[in-house]
């Protein structure tokens, strides 16, 4: 379980070249990572290490978003430009959904607003599904962060993502409520 998650969004434009995200972390899970690339900034203290980063061609060719792991890949932060279309109407099997705003959510479950420190977050359920020889379902919570002042303005949101059933709605509620301006 994710104990504490804090994020910042920052607003400082990249330069002309495209510049991979720096990070930094220490051996401490409850020190900041700074995330700092052309497209978002952010820090975070999430109580558990930053695992994975995903940028230039994630999570395809067509789609360049960018996505940032934590806690192993329980808990996620990504953004994702216009080009990143919804290509289901089903999130499962490895697809989550690439979404900027509700409206690319094909079936939001119990959605709330909460204000933060960064923009108002819409927060919700969504059914995720895998299969394989027989099926599971969870109910993912999410929440979209349409940010105040992004970094790049063909990314205007960030989404938190507890994966599967890692963290519950209430949990990702109160990381969303440490949101602020770095």
């Amino acid at each position: 379980m994710i104990a504490a998650f804090a994020l910042s969004a920052c607003a400082s434009k990249g330069g002309a070249e495209p510049e991979p995200a720096r990070t930094s972390a220490s051996a401490s899970e409850e020190r900041p990572v700074r995330i700092s690339g052309d497209h978002v900034a952010f820090t975070v203290v999430a109580g558990a290490p930053l695992t994975g980063v995903h940028e230039s061609g994630w999570p395809s060719a067509d789609c360049p978003g960018v996505g940032y792991e934590f806690a192993g890949g329980d808990l996620v932060v990504e953004a994702f430009p216009p080009e990143c279309e919804r290509k289901t109407d089903r999130v499962g099997n490895g697809h989550h959904g690439y979404y900027r705003s509700l409206s690319d959510v094909p079936q939001p479950v119990d959605v709330q607003r909460v204000k933060t420190g960064i923009g108002e977050a819409e927060v919700f359920t969504q059914e995720y599904f895998e299969c394989t020889n027989s099926c599971s379902d969870w109910q993912e919570p999410v929440a979209i962060v349409t940010l105040d002042d992004p970094v790049d303005g063909d990314y205007p949101a960030l989404v938190v993502r507890g994966v599967k059933d890692a963290i519950d709605t209430d949990a990702l509620v109160a990381v969303l409520r440490t949101l602020e301006t770095g």
